[in-house]
């Protein structure tokens, strides 16, 4: 898609058009369990015809899906809530991802800035709350490209320099950072080639971080003497050993133990693909440690061609893993792009996208949010468009509908957590999307009556037929020749887990049973024993399982609960 539209935002930035005032942001939340309190933070600034507010919730089906963030929330005025929200051109700019912050920071307590990037020196645009300059020769990659010069990281992109006199500015829009936002960590290559960093600001201060320090952690941290207006990064070379600084991203966080911090990273064009290119995001995902990870990301993967459905699901499922395989008990909300255009013609795929990344996230045992059907549904674009809410492509928006969007994930996340704090409900999903004719709020009955908590069936076992579980069987497979979803699968069973034992016994229902059951599409043979695999540094599970073409989770199931903490010279038994 065309980067015109991101640069003439940036335009209206330095201009100062078509943005709010930030919110002031506060560490003293008292009450973030409080269900009357977070009833009290919902609402909308103005409410549009086509948006289908009735519907606006997170969705889950496993009781682990959002376990982690909410019970987070619920101590944020304890603890730091981390919540790492990925994406595309929709969030590198951040118009959508930094009211959605602000908005995050407001209710929950400020917990500092989060990821920023000095885009300037890999030549493209930053954010709505802060502009980059650039000096001197950089070279840089992308997850959008197919073979990157650089290793990346969580932030998409990397900048690399052998010019010792290189180096970038980062200029904050007022409003935007707390008092305390003090905490700067860089990442980038710590070891003895690597110049060392000046920290400039604008009280003449100059603060030295080596990178020559190697304490097993992928940034080197350094207190400001308070919230930077700005600050100008300059490199030194400490020794002749010293040759080139290569950086993956900073982080400004607050001082405080407390509150919300709501990190995006976005790069325009990217996809599914884009992320899995990211090689050094398990190790910095790991230390990052977050209770929430936002996948939002869409058109780019069949925009505008048709989605190649089994790559896919396979690069989302790919994706779930890492992420589980590094940090355990992680929350993970799978979104989808809204409706868009392409040359005039609506993209009708949005529609399956929506559908299948829904089923995975259930699969996978993540919560979903059907962004595409809250924002209207097909055709619904136009209706944006008219009402100055989307640019002429239909395809990004304007700085008021990022508001907007904002606004409904905002609202989505509160009324989600509020029906948590009431109950602990095991499982939330709407039922099928409603005609759109009413517009109530989020906080209104209207919505209650489109929830339904799935219970195990009570049916007489005349109803049945039981399925004895085969090696390499996976539920998908086994949904998929019984005609029927994950979901019902594990609500027939009463299980939460995907994992699948040889011999097990599933019970399903005889009426969606076909008459001749189909053979499994993609049923793997039986595994061959291996040699047990000698674990090398740098080795991580997700890249040992790709390597020799089984799951994490099989590895795991072989070597016991301990098998993510790996160290040289480790045995792994593999499938």
């Amino acid at each position: 898609m065309s980067l015109l539209y991101c640069w003439l935002w940036m335009f209206q930035w330095v201009l100062g058009l078509g943005y709010s005032n930030a919110q002031p942001l506060s560490l003293e939340i008292t009450r973030p369990g409080d269900s009357l309190y977070i009833k009290s933070r919902e609402g909308y600034s103005r409410k549009y015809p086509f948006i289908r507010y009735a519907q606006n919730s997170l969705e889950w089906d496993s009781p682990i899906a959002l376990e982690k963030f909410f019970t987070a929330l619920e101590s944020s005025n304890q603890k730091k809530v981390k919540v790492l929200h990925m994406g595309d051109s929709h969030v590198q700019a951040d118009f959508f991802t930094g009211v959605l912050r602000q908005k995050m920071r407001a209710t929950f307590g400020s917990g500092g800035r989060g990821f920023i990037f000095p885009y300037a020196s890999a030549g493209t645009h930053s954010t709505m709350d802060y502009r980059t300059s650039s000096f001197g020769y950089w070279r840089y990659a992308k997850n959008i490209q197919t073979t990157p010069d650089f290793t990346l990281g969580l932030c998409g992109v990397t900048i690399y320099t052998e010019d010792v006199s290189a180096g970038f500015k980062i200029e904050f829009r007022e409003g935007f950072l707390h008092p305390e936002d003090r905490i700067l960590k860089i990442y980038g290559d710590r070891n003895d080639h690597s110049y060392d960093l000046l920290v400039c600001l604008p009280s003449g201060d100059t603060l030295w971080v080596p990178m020559e320090t190697e304490d097993g952690k992928p940034y080197a941290q350094v207190r400001l003497p308070y919230a930077p207006s700005s600050f100008t990064i300059r490199l030194s070379a400490r020794d002749e050993n010293a040759a080139y600084f290569q950086c993956y991203g900073l982080s400004l966080e607050n001082t405080d133990t407390t509150g919300m911090l709501y990190a995006s990273v976005g790069i325009n064009g990217a996809g599914y693909t884009s992320l899995l290119r990211q090689g050094l995001m398990p190790e910095q995902l790991r230390e990052l440690n977050p209770d929430l990870v936002v996948i939002d990301l869409g058109a780019n993967d069949f925009y505008p061609r048709v989605m190649d459905q089994p790559v896919f699901e396979d690069n989302l499922r790919n994706l779930i893993n890492i992420m589980r395989a590094v940090c355990p008990g992680i929350s993970i909300l799978v979104t989808c792009s809204q409706d868009v255009y392409c040359r005039k013609k609506n993209v009708a795929e949005c529609k399956r996208f929506a559908s299948v990344a829904r089923a995975i996230a259930f699969e996978k045992d993540c919560a979903f949010y059907d962004y595409y059907q809250v924002s209207g549904g097909q055709y619904a674009m136009q209706k944006w468009y008219q009402q100055k809410l989307a640019k002429p492509d239909r395809v990004h928006l304007t700085v008021s509908g990022y508001e907007l969007k904002a606004e409904l994930y905002f609202n989505a996340y509160l009324y989600a957590y509020r029906q948590w704090l009431s109950n602990a409900s095991s499982s939330f999903v709407l039922k099928e999307p409603i005609p759109n004719t009413e517009f109530p709020t989020s906080s209104t009955p209207e919505l209650k009556e489109l929830i339904k908590t799935p219970t195990p069936t009570t049916t007489s076992t005349a109803t049945w037929k039981m399925h004895t579980v085969k090696s390499g069987e996976t539920l998908s497979e086994i949904a998929e020749v019984y005609h029927t979803t994950v979901s019902q699968l594990k609500s027939w069973n009463g299980i939460t887990s995907d994992r699948l034992k040889i011999g097990q016994t599933l019970k399903v229902k005889k009426e969606v049973i076909p008459a001749k059951p189909a053979p499994l599409k993609s049923a793997r043979p039986v595994p061959v024993p291996r040699t047990p695999y000698i674990v090398k540094s740098g080795d991580n599970l997700w890249e040992i399982a790709k390597k020799f073409q089984v799951t994490v989770e099989e590895i795991r199931k072989l070597n016991g609960p301990g098998a993510e903490d790996l160290h040289p010279g480790d045995k792994l038994i593999l499938p």
